[in-house]
């Protein structure tokens, strides 16, 4: 057995790892998003993930927290224009933050790593719900101009946007399952 069948859990939790053959040794290299990595037997370095961007891990973490902080700011400043009437300026403006929030994490992973992992088949459900609910919310606003729909949609919209993010946490989504299922059963 490689040492790589031993350490499964480990890579959940630390992020990817590579295997580094000197002679007939094997080593173990347990690394975050920002050192090199194994892809189809080809290294890829950490600025060819983000699209070629020359960033240090510095830069990626600002880049994620700012990204996701104007995400989540939009997100809530949305509900000022539901107060004050303008449906399609709250669901386009909901709807981005949400956006802006999902692409946050491309700083961390790479955008195109990004794109791969949201239609794995453990987030493929998620993702896909995420992604119809948004529009759902965004045809309703123009179309129907249903505030009720329109409130139910993001509401969709956000539960799937968090049911999706917990698929990247160790066994969040059976905590979740369990939380639920202990207060609704």
């Amino acid at each position: 057995m490689a040492i790589t069948d031993y350490l499964r859990p480990v890579r959940t939790w630390f992020g990817r790892f590579a295997i580094k053959v000197k002679g007939s040794e094997e080593t173990l290299l347990l690394t975050t998003a920002f050192t090199a990595t194994k892809r189809n037997n080809a290294v890829i370095k950490p600025d060819e993930m983000c699209g070629g961007f020359k960033l240090t891990a510095t830069q990626r973490f600002y880049g994620f927290g700012i990204c996701f902080g104007v995400g989540f700011l939009l997100s809530i400043l949305s509900t000022l224009l539901l107060t004050t009437g303008n449906l399609t300026g709250f669901a386009v403006l909901y709807t981005f933050g949400n956006v802006t929030s999902v692409v946050s994490t491309g700083f961390l992973i790479g955008f195109a790593s990004q794109l791969k992992k949201m239609f794995d088949s453990s987030r493929f459900a998620a993702a896909l719900i995420f992604l119809g609910s948004m529009v759902a919310t965004l045809v309703v606003a123009f179309t129907l101009k249903s505030v009720l729909l329109t409130l139910i949609c993001c509401i969709i919209q956000w539960l799937a946007l968090f049911w999706y993010s917990a698929s990247y946490i160790p066994f969040a989504r059976d905590m979740i399952k369990k939380c639920v299922g202990g207060v609704v059963g």
